[in-house]
């Protein structure tokens, strides 16, 4: 028997959430084809920075790269965020940065232990994807106009809410840690944590968030890794993220390569 969908309440939300930019503005929808594509819609007609769409399902849900993510309703959460700072193209990066660090604390507080961050923004449980962001963005004079935010978090998901193909690949807090969270509560954190480190990027630049990003994405430092481009893929050693936020590995022959978060980049144990 199929059980039922218990709807998200924003009104809830919005009564516990203690923010100064993120969440200014709640807009909801039980069901959606997409929080980005609509979020994207909505910067162009002029909303207010900090406006966060959000939905119990979503039926074309945006992943990178142009892949699926997979939106149950009542299941998940997922939602995009609105931003309007003004930089330049190349400083895109900080923004899928600070965005996987919210969600990584965010799952840290609802696991029972420490997820990993898989550059640029993928968040893993034992090795399997618990939440991902899409970063998406409108410009005007190689400046951003405004930037979208995307996020989905498997929260309750069960083994048997994965398609066959994402099983082993893909998990859930219910699935890692047996716990059933409520979903507006979780939704208050993940907004609370983006608002600050939104906050610490804007006042403090980028020295605190590449610090705390390392905590998180440690264990990928110094293994030999497979790196999947538009242009080929290599191998090497990963040597963690420069300052400017691209990914470095060290080639077999010593030369350092910078990996673009803009690129396609499979990152694998190939001894395992």
């Amino acid at each position: 028997m199929e059980q039922s969908v218990t709807f998200l309440k924003p009104s809830l939300v919005r009564s516990q959430l203690a923010t100064e930019i993120i969440g200014r503005r709640i807009i909801y929808f039980r069901n959606i084809d997409s929080t980005n594509t609509c979020a994207l819609e909505m910067a162009a007609r002029g909303v207010p920075e900090g406006t966060v769409v959000i939905a119990d399902e979503q039926t074309r849900g945006k992943g990178r790269l142009g892949r699926h993510w997979r939106s149950p309703p009542g299941k998940g959460i997922y939602l995009s965020i609105v931003l309007r700072p003004r930089i330049k193209v190349e400083f895109l990066a900080y923004f899928s940065i600070i965005s996987a660090l919210a969600v990584a604390e965010t799952v840290e507080g609802l696991s029972p232990f420490p997820p990993d961050i898989k550059w640029p923004n993928d968040i893993l449980l034992h090795h399997r994807k618990v939440a991902g962001v899409l970063v998406e963005l409108g410009t005007e004079n190689d400046l951003v106009s405004y930037l979208i935010v995307g996020i989905g978090l498997n929260l309750l998901q069960k083994e048997e809410d994965f398609p066959s193909e994402l099983r082993g690949k893909a998990t859930s807090i219910l699935i890692e840690g047996g716990k059933v969270f409520c979903r507006e509560e979780v939704v208050v954190k993940l907004l609370q944590n983006f608002d600050h480190w939104y906050k610490v990027l804007l006042t403090s630049g980028a020295t605190p968030i590449m610090q705390r990003w390392r905590d998180y994405s440690h264990h990928w430092i110094g293994k030999e890794v497979k790196v999947v481009t538009p242009e080929g893929e290599f191998f090497g050693i990963s040597e963690g993220i420069g300052d400017d936020g691209r990914f470095l590995v060290r080639k077999g022959d010593g030369e350092l390569k910078e990996v673009w978060a803009a690129d396609i980049v499979s990152l694998q144990e190939v001894n395992k």
